[in-house]
C-alpha cells in the first residue's frame, strides 16, 4: 500500500484488504525501489521454498500436503462455487468467528485464501483439543448457499506438540533470582559461556527424560551460544549426553539470539547446517524485522524465528492479518512468540 494516510488505525484496515505492508508518502525514490525490490525478493523465495518443498516430499502419483487438505476440505468446490467475491466474504465470516473463540492475549493470522494459524495457549493438552473441537463445531456450523444449493464446509485443525522455553536464572546465596540479562555479559566477558550452557542442556535433557511418559511431545527450546556450539568437542558431548538418557528420538529446539549470529555469522551459517543434518532444530530469537534480518534468515535453514517485540496485541484489536507480513505465521517460520513460554 502506498498512500499519503497517516492515521495507524486507517492503514491497518486498508492492509486487511490485502498486502504486505504500508509505504507511507512522501518517500524518496530510492527509498521507494529498495522497499519493493526487498518485497519481490521475499516473494519469490517463499514461492520458491514452497514449490522445493512440495518436489522434495512428494512422491509421483501423491498430492503435495497443500494439495492434499485443499481436496479433503472441499474448500476448493466452495471457492468455484462462491466466485471470488462471495469467498472473500466467506473468509471474512470466518475470520470473525475464530476472532470470538480467541483470549484477549491469543492471535491469529490467515496464511492464504484456504488455511488459518492461531497462536493460543491452554493449561493443559487436552483443553487445547478441546478449544479445537469448539472451532471445529463453530466452522461446521456455518451455513452455506450457492444457487440456491446448501454447501458443507469441513475443517482440518493441527496441533503443534508441547514447547516449553527454557529461562537461565542465577540464584543467589539468599535465594534471589537474578535474571539472565543481569549476569550474562560479565560471564561473556570472562569466558564462561560453554561451561555456563551445558550447564543449562544437562537439566534440560534430564527433563525431557523423565517426562517422556507424561508428555511424550514435549520439546524445549534451549538457549545456546553460537561459538560455544561450534565448538568442535561440543558435538560429541551432546551426542553422549542424549545416548546417555536414550533420548535419540527426541531432541531439543537450540536457541540462538540474532546478534550472535549476525557477529559470527561464517560460523552459524555451517552450524546450523550441521545441527540440521542431526536432526537438531534451531530458533533464531529477537529478530527485528528489518530487511538485512530477513535476508540472512533466508540464508539459513532455521526452523522458528521470534520477533523482537513487546507482548502482542490482543487478537481483537490487531484483527487477523494476511499476507507475509514478518509478525505472520509463514511457511516454515514461527514469529511473534510474544512473551516467554513457561
Amino acid at each position: 500500500m502506498l498512500s499519503a494516510e497517516t492515521d495507524p488505525d486507517k492503514q491497518l484496515e486498508a492492509l486487511r484488504v490485502g498486502g504486505d505492508s504500508f509505504i507511507a508518502k512522501p518517500i524518496q525514490r530510492e527509498q521507494l525501489i529498495g522497499a519493493i525490490e526487498h518485497r519481490i525478493r521475499m516473494s519469490r523465495l517463499l514461492k520458491d521454498r514452497r514449490v522445493n518443498a512440495d518436489e522434495a516430499e512428494v512422491f509421483p502419483g501423491l498430492l503435495s500436503k497443500e494439495d492434499f487438505l485443499r481436496s479433503l476440505d472441499r474448500f476448493q468446490d466452495i471457492s468455484n462455487a462462491l466466485g471470488s467475491d462471495g469467498t472473500e466474504r466467506l473468509l471474512r465470516q470466518l475470520e470473525q468467528k475464530l476472532l470470538d473463540q480467541l483470549a484477549a492475549q491469543e492471535c491469529a493470522a490467515r496464511l492464504d485464501d484456504f488455511s488459518f494459524a492461531v497462536l493460543a495457549r491452554r493449561v493443559t493438552r487436552e483443553a487445547l483439543e478441546g478449544f479445537a473441537e469448539q472451532l471445529l463445531r463453530t466452522f461446521g456450523a456455518t451455513k452455506l448457499r450457492a444457487e440456491d444449493k446448501c454447501l458443507v464446509l469441513t475443517v482440518t485443525i493441527g496441533i503443534v506438540g508441547e514447547l516449553y522455553e527454557v529461562h537461565l536464572r542465577l540464584r543467589t546465596l539468599d535465594g534471589e533470582h537474578v535474571p539472565a540479562g543481569d549476569f550474562l555479559p560479565v560471564a561473556e566477558r570472562s569466558g564462561l559461556m560453554p561451561r555456563i550452557d551445558r550447564r543449562v542442556l544437562e537439566p534440560a535433557l534430564d527433563v525431557m527424560d523423565a517426562e517422556r511418559k507424561s508428555h511424550p511431545k514435549l520439546r524445549l527450546l534451549i538457549h545456546q551460544n553460537v561459538a560455544s556450539v561450534a565448538d568442535e568437542q561440543w558435538l560429541p558431548w551432546f551426542r553422549d549426553q542424549m545416548v546417555r538418557r536414550n533420548l535419540i528420538r527426541r531432541r531439543p529446539l537450540l536457541q540462538f539470539q540474532m546478534h550472535e549470529v549476525r557477529d559470527h555469522l561464517d560460523a552459524a551459517k555451517p552450524l546450523v547446517e550441521v545441527l540440521r543434518k542431526y536432526g537438531i532444530q534451531v530458533c533464531v530469537a529477537n529478530v527485528t524485522g528489518n530487511a538485512a534480518d530477513l535476508d540472512l534468515l533466508a540464508d539459513l535453514p532455521v526452523a522458528l524465528a521470534k520477533l523482537s517485540t513487546s507482548e502482542p496485541r490482543p487478537a481483537r484489536r490487531a484483527g487477523i492479518g494476511r499476507g507475509t507480513d514478518p509478525c505472520t505465521p509463514r511457511d516454515r517460520w514461527l514469529a511473534r512468540i510474544g512473551d516467554p513460554m513457561q
